[in-house]
């Protein structure tokens, strides 16, 4: 699938950092950028960083395309791995599985139907937050560098993920 742009917004980069803003034809507000960490094993932390802890076992959830999240009502998370990828969907305490689990279904769905980037480690978060604010974010290690797509209102959850999943490593002519 292929993503359409309306505008790129401002690039912004120093430190090894950049983040290039990009607005849809359908007015969804997405972000894109990377850091080169100096090695692995920072990049590495910094996702591990990114990661939700349980401290218990999770319910089985059955989400449809053979997969099978963990749920955590005490946290409330759903979560579950895509290869070397780990999907998080939360929300505040007391939020309700039931409110998280129509997300979790619709992120199983998109990634059934793309690849996410080849990567030795990746986080995907939907994040519901208050007032019916949300946010999507994927983040992904090549190397020392840590790469992000992110959609600040996780309202488009099929347009960071496609963008994420069309970005391939190009080999140099």
């Amino acid at each position: 699938m292929h993503v359409a742009v309306q505008s790129i917004g401002p690039i912004s980069s120093g430190n090894g950092h950049y983040d290039i803003h990009i607005v849809t034809p359908q007015s969804v507000s997405v972000s894109f950028g990377g850091q080169n960490d100096g090695s692995n094993a920072n990049a590495q932390t910094l996702l591990q960083q990114l990661l939700i802890i349980s401290p218990s076992l999770g319910s089985p959830l059955p989400l449809g395309f053979g997969i099978t999240a963990h749920a955590y009502s005490r946290q409330a998370l759903i979560t579950w791995t895509e290869k070397n990828w780990t999907v998080q969907v939360s929300g505040p305490p007391r939020t309700p599985i039931s409110l998280l689990k129509p997300a979790a279904e619709a992120i199983a769905s998109q990634l059934h139907r793309v690849q996410l980037p080849h990567t030795t480690m990746g986080v995907l978060t939907w994040a519901h937050k208050h007032h019916g604010q949300n946010a999507l974010d994927l983040s992904w290690q090549s190397g020392s560098t840590v790469y992000w797509v992110n959609e600040p209102y996780g309202h488009a959850i099929a347009v960071p993920i496609d963008m994420a999943s069309s970005m391939h490593i190009l080999n140099a002519p």
